[in-house]
């Protein structure tokens, strides 16, 4: 994770300017997390919002069970049954896509949360109301990452709410950036 991110913040830098809002989905959440802390420890301004989806708490316990380390043919078969069926379909782009899909899969397996300040920004975190891979009393730990405000927002849905419905998402996430933006004047 650690050289993910620093190598987001080193290519991403010239365009990492005030107002910043950074979201992640599932993994993403994590990496838009770490990244959000290696701004800060960079000198970076800080980002005006943190919108965390459909992942636990960074310090909570992660359940991990090793899929980056799976046989070809069963990390295969493994990944196929996560992936959106247009995907799974596509043998062209699954030789693009599965390797990929391992490399993440291993970050965040090796993942290790050190502990450290909590961000000095809003931090909301949302999910489908049904999803069955993270519960919602770990969503709420997500308040321990930031000195800020928390908010948790339940979408219908499962883990991939996001893909069913976009445009409440869509909608909630607008209407809580241009709030930031009508306060900061």
């Amino acid at each position: 994770m650690a050289p993910l991110v620093q190598s987001l913040v080193r290519e991403l830098r010239p365009s990492l300017k005030s107002p910043l809002a950074l979201f992640g989905h599932s993994f993403g959440a994590l990496i838009a997390f770490e990244f959000a802390r290696e701004m800060l420890r960079n000198g970076l301004p800080k980002p005006s919002h943190l919108f965390v989806s459909s992942f636990p708490a960074p310090q909570l316990p992660q359940r991990h069970v090793n899929l980056h380390n799976l046989t070809p043919h069963l990390f295969r078969e493994r990944a196929l049954s996560l992936l959106p069926h247009q995907v799974a379909s596509n043998e062209e782009f699954l030789n693009v896509v599965l390797p990929v899909l391992r490399a993440d899969w291993e970050i965040f397996e090796t993942y290790e949360y050190t502990p450290g300040p909590p961000l000095d920004c809003p931090i909301t975190a949302l999910s489908g109301a049904s999803d069955l891979n993270v519960r919602n009393n770990d969503l709420k730990q997500w308040d321990q990452q930031t000195t800020s405000n928390f908010n948790l927002q339940l979408f219908p849905g499962k883990h991939d709410y996001l893909q069913d419905k976009p445009e409440p998402v869509l909608q909630f996430i607008a209407t809580t950036l241009q709030a930031i933006t009508d306060r900061s004047g």
